[in-house]
């Protein structure tokens, strides 16, 4: 399966600073996704997490032709799916890969996410952010961010939590002015995470919950 995604970049600033930031061009970016998505209902340990890969096109009208400028790779965990289907949610993802096995412990419990992480949503699943490249001069607009948050608009709608692993400490600060939380901090040979409750404004969409969320509700 093919599509696009459009975003229109100012660029990027955040909250505090929106007042105070004169915007001084637009970025016209899109995103064109690939996925494989089977027609079956999904059975055993398949089917429960898709994977996504997004290209990042400049697409400014007032340019000759279309630059890729960057790529993303992206993985929706489908909790509510699985928690339905009575499969293990750690099961599932040690089948994936190590990569989605390495989240269970800071972002689950229970075959769910962690309660205290989407305090007072009511999504059931997660979008990961495995990869996010950009070419340098896009790199240093926040154009990460924006992408981010687009595909949480999107293609996370029905997600509490959107999840993004980072490396170096220098990054912390910029993902959080963003309102990212730090799950779990960077450390010399290990990979740390970010997470951004996206539960709320889930909520405010009213999408229609899994069977096995709405059990937990009541």
């Amino acid at each position: 399966m093919r599509g696009t995604l459009q975003i229109v970049l100012a660029p990027v600033t955040p909250p505090a600073q929106a007042a105070t930031t004169r915007v001084r061009g637009r970025i016209m970016l899109t995103l064109e996704l690939q996925t494989t998505l089977l027609l079956d209902e999904p059975s055993h340990l398949d089917g429960f997490v898709t994977w996504l890969e997004a290209d990042v096109i400049d697409d400014d009208f007032t340019a000759d032709y279309m630059t890729k400028v960057g790529h993303a790779h992206v993985a929706v965990i489908h909790v509510g799916m699985i928690a339905d289907a009575g499969r293990s949610l750690r099961d599932v993802l040690d089948a994936d890969s190590g990569e989605l096995a390495a989240l269970h412990e800071p972002y689950f419990e229970d075959g769910w996410l962690r309660r205290d992480l989407v305090a007072g949503g009511r999504a059931s699943d997660l979008l990961y952010v495995s990869d996010l490249a950009l070419d340098g001069t896009y790199a240093d607009r926040q154009v990460d961010v924006a992408i981010v948050r687009r595909l949480c608009d999107t293609l996370g709608v029905g997600c509490g939590l959107a999840v993004v692993p980072v490396l170096a400490r220098d990054d912390l600060e910029r993902w959080i002015a963003h309102g990212f939380q730090v799950t779990r901090p960077v450390r010399q040979g290990e990979v740390g995470y970010l997470h951004l409750n996206t539960s709320l404004r889930a909520r405010q969409a009213h999408a229609p919950l899994p069977r096995a969320a709405a059990a937990r509700r009541e």
